[in-house]
């Protein structure tokens, strides 16, 4: 159906409406932007509050609490790790990590600001 309209609108029209959709997509993208960068500073504020004295949280920050516990742009960079891996990981119990009994909403947010990590 839209190469239909693609036809019947011609080259400049095709044009126009082209433009038009990705202005669209762009500005209805913006407000999720906005959102995943609050994501990420609510996240980071957890793992200040939770993380912080075993793992080196922030990129700059020089002291953990815990030897031999991976940094979280250390995590970041596995290839491994996805928005799924960190969920599983903080649902399920572990010898050494503290169970926090995280909520959905925290595991989201903290997440996302570990991902947030990788594109640094």
């Amino acid at each position: 159906m839209i190469n239909w309209v693609f036809v019947s609108v011609g080259f400049l029209g095709r044009q126009r409406f082209f433009v038009s959709a990705v202005t669209a997509g762009l500005l209805s993208a913006a407000p999720a932007l906005a959102l995943k960068t609050a994501e990420v500073g609510t996240g980071h504020e957890l793992a200040q509050k939770w993380c912080v004295s075993c793992h080196l949280v922030d990129p700059g920050q020089s002291d953990a609490g815990a030897t031999g516990v991976p940094p979280f742009a250390s995590i970041a960079a596995m290839s491994s790790t996805t928005s799924a891996s960190i969920h599983a990981f903080l649902m399920t119990p572990h010898g050494k990590m503290p169970d926090f009994e995280l909520s959905r909403r925290q595991i989201d947010v903290i997440s996302d600001y570990i991902l947030s990590l990788k594109e640094r």
